[in-house]
């Protein structure tokens, strides 16, 4: 789940050397849409989910907790779907809490 399409796609290449099937979506409201649409079918349920921290509609915590909060499977580790976050902010190394540099 990633809102920047140049890095969707990219992401999504990546992805496909490593995995059979990959499925991309460009915000949180799409991505929670196609789990609950494919989460009845075994077949078809989502093993990971790569999100984006900070998008619009619904970031990638606000997805993780709606998944977890409808997916009865959670508390069984086997079967719980996996996530994982990324954001792509650069982080100042001379920034200080409580300091303007």
């Amino acid at each position: 789940v990633e809102d920047h399409p140049e890095l969707l796609e990219t992401i999504s290449t990546m992805l496909q050397n490593l995995f059979k099937n990959v499925t991309r979506v460009e915000n949180g409201k799409l991505a929670l849409e196609l789990y609950k649409k494919n989460y009845s079918d075994s077949s078809t349920q989502f093993d990971i989910l790569l999100s984006d921290i900070q998008m619009p509609s619904l970031n990638g915590v606000e997805l993780t907790e709606e998944i977890y909060f409808n997916d009865t499977s959670f508390f069984n580790k086997e079967n719980s779907i996996k996530s994982i976050y990324g954001v792509g902010y650069k982080i100042n190394p001379f920034y200080e809490k409580n300091n303007d540099v």
